[in-house]
């Protein structure tokens, strides 16, 4: 069950992270761009605001890809002293926790998503529509709780059959 799920899971953080290497990408070509024109002409229209969303992107769409890879920074410098099942347990309820936050913060994200179309809100230079930007940071905060949830139900699996947690299952 797992191996599908995390298969399934993978490919899609790893869509996401592929989007906003993308979104990093093209913020560099505007950057770059700009400076050099600047020099000759007058710099591009509306550069700070397609970097604005450029930004965004990019940190909510690779967000579940490093927490997948675990790239974040944990210390569990108190958590190491305790039992491998003590460990699970306490990994279980903080998995718990931050997953019920992040789908929390990524339904709230989906409801302002929602006002911004309806209201039919743009950037003010260039006239971008913003909805579909919060639409897809909204997305990339839902992939970090499907991440968090796979994780969670891993190491509740690994507290009732009390296995110690290793960087494979974890």
């Amino acid at each position: 069950m797992f191996r599908f799920l995390d298969k399934f899971i993978e490919v899609l953080a790893d869509i996401f992270a592929k989007t906003a290497q993308l979104a990093l990408f093209l913020t560099m070509l505007i950057i770059v761009s700009n400076v050099l024109i600047r020099i000759w002409w007058k710099p591009i229209p509306g550069t700070y605001e397609i970097v604005e969303l450029l930004g965004a992107l990019l940190l909510s769409l690779g967000v579940a890809y490093c927490a997948m890879k675990k790239g974040h920074v944990s210390v569990d410098v108190i958590v190491e002293q305790f039992p491998a099942r003590i460990q699970n347990i306490i990994d279980t309820l903080s998995n718990l926790i931050a997953t019920a936050f992040i789908f929390a913060i990524g339904r709230e994200a989906i409801r302002q998503s929602n006002r911004m179309m309806d209201r039919g809100l743009r950037t003010a230079h260039l006239h971008i529509p913003i909805h579909p930007f919060y639409f897809l940071v909204a997305f990339g905060i839902i992939m970090l709780g499907f991440v968090l949830l796979l994780r969670t139900i891993r190491m509740l699996h690994l507290s009732v059959v009390g296995e110690k947690k290793t960087e494979g299952n974890n």
